[in-house]
């Protein structure tokens, strides 16, 4: 495999992996914060991510000036992994939630969800 397809491959794979991580921080924090407290909580994990996009890159910059470029880059998605196991682990300890209302009565069916 050249060198451009194994990063066009490395970058597809990351872009699928944040986008479902994406989504799936937005679900949890609907599910476990609470409502007055979602809309702040929301806005420091979501803004956080473009600050970790912002750092991610600028990391990146001595990895390609101080080593070869087919080894820079791969040493880049390298710490993406790791840093991705990382979140895994995290992830692992987070409670899972079966619904949003955490059993308030529904208004509408008068039975507990």
């Amino acid at each position: 495999m050249n060198i451009q397809r194994g990063f066009f491959l490395c970058r597809f794979l990351t872009g699928f992996g944040i986008g479902g991580e994406y989504a799936a921080i937005n679900s949890a924090i609907d599910e476990l914060i609470p409502s007055d407290h979602r809309g702040r909580i929301d806005i420091i994990i979501n803004g956080s991510y473009w600050l970790g996009a912002a750092g991610g890159a600028l990391l990146t910059v001595p990895l390609l000036n101080d080593f070869p470029i087919n080894v820079g880059w791969r040493m880049a998605f390298g710490l993406g992994v790791v840093l991705g196991v990382a979140i895994l682990l995290v992830r692992r300890h987070v409670p899972v939630q079966c619904h949003r209302d955490h059993g308030k009565r529904s208004s509408r069916a008068g039975t507990s969800v």
